[in-house]
């Protein structure tokens, strides 16, 4: 991170490819500007977005600070904040969401695909270590915390 910069990374899945992921890495000048995550299975929307290989993976680098935007959308009828939300965003960068068309029939598919894909491979049990035993397990990890 440089002065004045803050990144956020994301793991995307790929509905088509079920085991194949991408990395979204968002830059940005505030941390207010970055997308927090409230659970696995929402929906991101990302605009004007650049792609570039790196190690073998898809990147998708997001410059909130110059051009990029993002949007959240709960896969569940109700927002991980607690609001009904509709087809609407929970949170987004920038002064307002922009919506199209055919985005509420992405976002429906994507949230049905979603419910189905983390219902079934049970994704938070199999693969959560403990911080207390994550010194004796080999590997990488993503660590999800919440910072006080």
């Amino acid at each position: 991170m440089r002065a004045g910069r803050f990144v956020c990374s994301l793991k995307v899945i790929d509905p088509k490819l079920n085991k194949e992921h991408a990395q979204v890495v968002i830059y940005a000048s505030r941390f207010e500007d970055l997308p927090i995550v409230h659970r696995l299975g929402d929906i991101i929307r990302i605009h004007r977005a650049n792609l570039r290989p790196y190690n073998g993976l898809r990147q998708f680098n997001v410059n909130v600070y110059f051009k990029s935007s993002w949007a959240l959308y709960s896969s569940d009828k109700q927002s991980p904040l607690g609001s009904s939300h509709g087809d609407a965003p929970y949170a987004f960068s920038g002064k307002r969401a922009t919506q199209e068309k055919q985005d509420v029939a992405i976002q429906q598919t994507l949230r049905k695909w979603a419910l189905g894909f983390f219902g079934q491979n049970n994704i938070g049990d199999k693969k959560v270590t403990a911080l207390k035993s994550a010194a004796k397990a080999s590997g990488d990890f993503d660590v999800v915390a919440k910072i006080l």
